[in-house]
């Protein structure tokens, strides 16, 4: 888990949860163009994962491996301007927990603006 920094806040019973990150400006993100918007769906699976291993095995617990599936419905607001030392809340709310798979939808914000949403299908390891 590179790209996130922290769980704010988890509930383990419905799992779900917001996880939060802080853009580096040697992240991978950014290029001359700017913040590269794919990598908001790399986050979200990141954030998903962690609220998931958070929720089942403990806040400070290993992370299991994760692989991503399949991503519905994923969109972004197209006029994204994101800098350096900007810092984005992933929602997190799993829809499915059939072990090993998962489905969680991820709702990104940034200065209090949805600039993505969408659901990730993914299977855990461990």
């Amino acid at each position: 888990m590179h790209l996130i920094d922290t769980i704010t806040w988890v509930d383990k019973v419905r799992i779900t949860g917001e996880v939060k990150a802080t853009l580096r400006a040697n992240g991978p993100y950014f290029s001359s163009q700017g913040f590269e918007k794919h990598w908001l769906i790399e986050m979200c699976a990141q954030a998903s994962a962690a609220l998931y291993q958070a929720s089942r095995r403990g806040i400070d617990a290993a992370s299991p491996n994760g692989y991503l599936i399949s991503i519905r419905q994923f969109t972004t607001v197209s006029e994204i301007e994101l800098r350096p030392e900007d810092e984005l809340l992933f929602h997190i709310a799993f829809e499915v927990e059939s072990a090993p798979l998962g489905q969680s939808r991820c709702l990104t914000t940034a200065c209090g603006k949805v600039i993505a949403e969408g659901e990730l299908t993914f299977l855990l390891d461990g």
